[in-house]
């Protein structure tokens, strides 16, 4: 299945997903390795950098949720319009994951 490119968003997201996600998780690391002074800078950075994942990783998300459900209801309409066409019962369809 082979939509092109990703949308100007998702591509214009990305890189910010991946800064957030290394902050996210190096902040994670270094407080459980860090001492002192640099403890607290991971620690001062790890809350606003998880709170900044999670809106990304939501967004991205939703936009991959919105495409699951249209794909999956064009497959559904398609595999009823088939049923139709062979004059198969719409239970059977259903009863049918293939």
């Amino acid at each position: 299945m082979s939509e092109g490119p990703p949308q100007i968003a998702m591509r214009l997201l990305a890189p910010l997903f991946v800064a957030a996600t290394v902050v996210f998780f190096g902040s994670g690391v270094a407080i459980g390795v860090l001492h002192g002074h640099a403890l607290r800078i991971a620690r001062d950075l790890h809350g606003p950098a998880s709170v900044i994942w999670l809106v990304l990783l939501g967004i991205h998300v939703m936009v991959h949720l919105g495409r699951a459900l249209r794909t999956t209801a064009e497959e559904k309409r398609s595999r009823l319009r088939g049923a139709a066409a062979r004059g198969a019962a719409p239970e059977l369809v259903r009863a049918n994951p293939l």
